[in-house]
């Protein structure tokens, strides 16, 4: 798990929309396993990246049912057997079985979350892109969606990127912290000359003090 940290000026969720492929870049190469997927001549659709987002404000389509938000991303790539057994682990993995036919308007917080999170990982992304996950969220449901996150990496093997403003959200998740200054990365420093470099485990020993270890 990878967190960038940075002020607002920084924009750092451009970091994330462009190996989304959702920005092309104006120089420079990206790649994926040593793939060229964004250049100042090439532009590989988000599509085929093998990338999923969950965007700060969720970008739920209003007006479609948990159910119809998981089919609509699968697409016609399955067979119909197949997509239908995808859904319904899906729906399973997230604990979103009593809410298969609601729409976003009618889900608490942490259930959109989870339907986010469910949505950018159902055609199993070899990258996670979250853009600000905890913001909005009280310290209950920060702790459920950092399980959720690391149930996810654990599980599903899928490199996470993710970007915030509150540096203690950083240090909870990532194992690697870097920083946005002035445009430019570096290797975010908690103590003066102490890089931030502390694995997974231990973080969630942290966001979890009376339970989970």
């Amino acid at each position: 798990m990878s967190g960038i940290d940075g002020t607002l000026r920084q924009r750092q969720d451009d970091f994330l929309r462009l190996p989304a492929g959702l920005e092309k870049p104006q120089a420079g190469t990206i790649r994926i396993d040593d793939k060229v997927v964004s250049s100042k001549d090439t532009l590989l659709p988000a599509y085929d990246r093998s990338i999923g987002m969950v965007f700060q404000d969720l970008a739920l389509w209003p007006h479609l049912s948990v159910r119809q938000q998981l089919s609509f991303v699968l697409g016609r790539r399955l067979s119909r057997p197949n997509r239908e057994q995808a859904i319904a682990e899906t729906i399973d993995r997230f604990r979103l079985g009593p809410f298969e036919s609601v729409c976003p308007h009618q889900l608490s917080g942490g259930e959109k979350q989870r339907l986010a999170l469910a949505r950018a990982t159902i055609n199993r992304p070899k990258i996670l892109l979250l853009d600000e996950p905890f913001t909005g969220l009280d310290l209950q449901l920060k702790n459920d969606l950092l399980a959720e996150i690391q149930h996810i990496q654990k599980n599903m093997r899928v490199t996470c990127v993710f970007v915030t403003h509150h540096v203690a959200e950083a240090e909870c998740l990532a194992d690697r912290i870097v920083t946005i200054r002035n445009g430019r990365f570096y290797p975010f420093e908690s103590e003066p000359g102490q890089a931030v470099h502390r694995p997974a485990r231990k973080a969630s020993f942290v966001c979890y003090p009376g339970g989970r270890q």
